[in-house]
């Protein structure tokens, strides 16, 4: 949804239109990143989600640093549940990810 939920127009200049939309992209690496806080409202709202999963990969340290903002958002903004997994997604956690989410699950029932 980062790619495409930004729309281009395209009567525009398009290199302007391309930076811009490069520039409001809401990744961790764009500081401050008030676009990823907008994105998830809009996307739990059209999904109308009942829980916020957080996946992280581990070589990607600015998501790790910027997850308990979002996890402070999604809890107190939005009012939901959050799960943050971080993985290197090789199969040597599988197991014990799959015992968290299924104690998250758990938990939403």
């Amino acid at each position: 949804y980062k790619k495409v939920r930004l729309m281009m127009d395209e009567t525009a200049d398009p290199l302007t239109e391309l930076a811009g939309r490069y520039l409001d992209t809401p990744c961790s690496v764009m500081s401050p990143n008030p676009n990823r806080y907008t994105a998830l409202r809009e996307l739990t709202e059209a999904f109308q989600t009942d829980a916020v999963v957080d996946l992280t990969w581990q070589g990607c340290q600015t998501y790790d640093v910027e997850s308990w903002s979002v996890k402070k958002f999604v809890r107190e903004e939005l009012d939901l549940p959050f799960l943050q997994i971080v993985t290197d997604y090789s199969e040597a956690d599988t197991e014990q990810l799959k015992v968290r989410i299924e104690a998250f699950l758990e938990m939403l029932n």
